[in-house]
C-alpha cells in the first residue's frame, strides 16, 4: 500500500507472517515484484509417504494372512493366520484411516475427499502380487493437489490436531495421545509479577485444577497451553480441540508399539518364548532319536555278529556232514 518501512538491518521477517526477506542491492527508482506462493510439495510429499509406509503395512499383514479365495487354503507364507494380534493391528489402522476427525475440524471429513480410497477386493488379481493390495490406498493426485492448493487449512485439519482458543493471551503449545477433543474452559490467574497463581479448567466433567510451570499450564490429559498476557489479572479463554486422522493414527501406533505395554513387542515376547519351548521340544526329540539310533545300531551289530556266527557254525556242520558221508561211503 506504499507504506514506507526502515529496519535496522537488510533482513526483514516482521513485515509479512512467515516470509523472511533479505535485501542484497539497492538501486532508487526501482520497483521489485515479489510473487509469494505457498510450498505444497512438503504437505504432499507428507502425505504420499503416509500413503506408502500405510500400504507396506497392510500388503505384509495381507501376505502373511492371506487365504486364496477360491481353494479357502492359506498359502505356506501365511504364518500370522489366525494371529489376534495381527488382526487387531490391521482392523484398528483401518478403522482409523477410514473414519472422521474426532471434534470439529474443516470443510474435509474422510481421507476419500483429497482422492485417497481404499482397494477394493474386486480391483485386484488372485494370480499376482496384487493380491496382497486388498485394503491398501490409492491416490487420486489431480484431487489430492486441488485440495492442497484451494484448502489447504481444511488438509490440514484432517490430518492433524488442532487447538482453536478466543483469547490469543492462551495458545496451545502441546497435546498427547490422551489429549480429548471438544472444549476446555480455561481461568488464569496473574500475580503483579506476571507469574501464574492459579490455573483451572473444565472439560466438560467439572472444574479441574491444571499443572502449572512457569508460564505454561498444562491439563490432565496432556493439552499444554501457554500464557501471554498480562499481570495481576485473571484470563479466560475457550479451546476447542479435534483430532485429526493423522494424529489418531500416530498415537495408535505408538501405543502398539510401545516397549513395556504395546501389543507388537508383547507379541514378538510371545512368539519369542514360543519358539524358545518349541526349540527345547525338538532338542529333546533330537537327543531321544539319537540314543535310539545308537541303540538300534548296537543291536543290528550284534545281530550281525550272531548271523556271522550262525554262518560259521553252518560251515562247520557241513564240512563235517560232508566229511561223514565220505568216510561212509
Amino acid at each position: 500500500g506504499g507504506v514506507s518501512i526502515t529496519r535496522s538491518s537488510n533482513d526483514i521477517s516482521d513485515l509479512i507472517d512467515g516470509l523472511d526477506i533479505s535485501l542484497y542491492d539497492a538501486e532508487p527508482g526501482t520497483k521489485v515484484k515479489i510473487e509469494v506462493e505457498q510450498d505444497l510439495s512438503k504437505p504432499k510429499s507428507a502425505i504420499m509417504d503416509f500413503v506408502d509406509s500405510y500400504n507396506a503395512l497392510r500388503s505384509f499383514l495381507n501376505e502373511k494372512t492371506y487365504v486364496d479365495p477360491t481353494t479357502q487354503k492359506a498359502e505356506d507364507g501365511a504364518i500370522l493366520l489366525g494371529n489376534s494380534t495381527a488382526k487387531d493391528v490391521e482392523s484398528s489402522l483401518q478403522q482409523i484411516a477410514g473414519s472422521t476427525p474426532l471434534g470439529t475440524a474443516g470443510d474435509f471429513s474422510v481421507l476419500a475427499q483429497l482422492g485417497i480410497t481404499f482397494t477394493s477386493a474386486a480391483e485386484v488379481s488372485n494370480n499376482n502380487d496384487d493380491k496382497y493390495n486388498v485394503g491398501t490406498l490409492k491416490v487420486d493426485e489431480t484431487k489430492l493437489n486441488d485440495a492442497l492448493i484451494n484448502h489447504p487449512g481444511d488438509v490440514e485439519s484432517l490430518f492433524n490436531f488442532q487447538a482453536q482458543s478466543d483469547n490469543p493471551d492462551l495458545v496451545m503449545t502441546g497435546f498427547s495421545g490422551k489429549t480429548q477433543s471438544g472444549s476446555y474452559n480455561f481461568s488464569v490467574t496473574t500475580d503483579a509479577s506476571g507469574a501464574i497463581t492459579s490455573a483451572t479448567y473444565d472439560d466438560g466433567t467439572g472444574a479441574k485444577n491444571a499443572t502449572i510451570n512457569g508460564n505454561s499450564i498444562t491439563t490432565a490429559d496432556g493439552l499444554r497451553m501457554l500464557y501471554t498476557g498480562a499481570a495481576s489479572t485473571t484470563t479466560t479463554a475457550t479451546v476447542n480441540t479435534s483430532v485429526g486422522l493423522g494424529a489418531q493414527l500416530y498415537f495408535a501406533a505408538n501405543n502398539m508399539l510401545d516397549e513395556d505395554s504395546g501389543a507388537i513387542p508383547q507379541e514378538i515376547s510371545t512368539i519369542q518364548d514360543q519358539n524358545s519351548s518349541y526349540q527345547d521340544k525338538v532338542d529333546r526329540i533330537d537327543n531321544r532319536l539319537t540314543g535310539q539310533r545308537e541303540h538300534l545300531l548296537n543291536q543290528f551289530i550284534t545281530m550281525e555278529q550272531a548271523l556271522a556266527q550262525m554262518k560259521n557254525v553252518q560251515s562247520s556242520l557241513s564240512e563235517l556232514m560232508a566229511t561223514g558221508k565220505k568216510n561212509n561211503g
